[in-house]
């Protein structure tokens, strides 16, 4: 369907990382090495003209073709995007977009807390449970298993993605609390304040808006999703030379008001979560990226050749 898809309706895609890093232990999936990630841009810059995404954005409003366009985008704002991203993509001359969840800055991201606190090294015993403030509990067994214990994460982050940010709290206090009370870090998280402006006067860097908590819009009333989106605005907006434009909507999720308030705040284009290319038929608020496997030159052309026609 992908390439018939590629056929009769013919776009730019929109690739969607988080991390580009070296890990060893990345149950949530996240990371992309810094040798693939290099190669992976090379690949692209052979097939298609890299553009930041507010660029291709004023193309589809201008009505002018997507065809063989891509843009990268990065979620969140890891520090490694500061230390590993920019010197990559400055080394091979391509734009890059960025979103910040402001809330964040110079601090760990929670779930990659959960997944420090589940590592290998910090697991004591086989089982877990997770009380939860209704009396209910979360039970997990086999946690000698690593691939048990990625799933516990994977399942933990999941269930906390829309929850509130008290739970979120009370539950990486009780993984803190498994772990001997001291607080396992994962070694790295957001851009530091330093950071961020630094990026902010690189010229290949367009800075996006990407919340304040990283919570789940959707399950906001409306007046708590204005002050989530406009306060990220502001805070990126304090950094020199940047006028937030474009947004990506955290966990994928967004109501019906979320692309109005976006329109309203000032934003050009915004970014979902959902597998698909970016054509004329595209809603601007409703954008869908494609997220790149961890995988060297070869398997990215072969995974990109599914969604980008004439190149296989």
């Amino acid at each position: 369907m992908r390439r018939l898809a590629r056929t009769v309706a013919p776009g730019a895609v929109v690739l969607g990382y988080h991390r580009v890093a070296d890990a060893s232990w990345d149950p949530l999936g996240l990371a992309v090495s810094p040798r693939h990630f290099a190669e992976q841009v090379a690949a692209l810059k052979a097939v298609c003209t890299i553009v930041n995404l507010g660029s291709l954005a004023e193309r589809h409003a201008a009505g002018d073709p997507l065809e063989r366009y891509a843009a990268l985008t990065f979620d969140d704002g890891y520090d490694d995007f500061a230390k590993t991203v920019l010197p990559i993509v400055e080394s091979q001359a391509v734009p890059v977009t960025v979103f910040v969840a402001t809330g964040f800055t110079g601090k760990a991201f929670w779930w990659d807390e959960i997944a420090a606190s589940l590592a290998p090294a910090q697991v004591a015993g086989d089982s877990l449970e997770v009380s939860r403030g209704d009396g209910t509990a979360w039970h997990y067994e086999g946690l000698g298993a690593p691939e048990k214990r990625a799933a516990a994460v994977r399942d933990l982050c999941d269930r906390l993605a829309c929850a509130d940010p008290r739970e979120i709290r009370d539950v990486v206090a009780q993984l803190r609390s498994r772990a001997g009370g001291a607080a396992p870090r994962p070694g790295f998280g957001a851009m530091s304040r330093r950071e961020l402006e630094t990026a902010a006067r690189h010229p290949l860097v367009e800075i996006g808006a990407h919340t304040v908590s990283h919570g789940c819009l959707a399950k906001l009333p409306e007046s708590d999703q204005r002050a989530e989106i406009s306060r990220s605005k502001a805070a990126i907006e304090a950094l020199p030379g940047v006028a937030a434009a474009v947004f990506s909507y955290p966990n994928g999720s967004f109501s019906a008001e979320t692309p109005v308030l976006l329109r309203s705040l000032g934003f050009a284009c915004a970014c979902t979560s959902r597998d698909g290319v970016f054509n004329r038929r595209t809603d601007r608020f409703r954008i869908p990226r494609i997220w790149t496997p961890n995988v060297d030159a070869p398997g990215f052309q072969r995974w990109l050749e599914s969604w980008v026609a004439g190149i296989a």
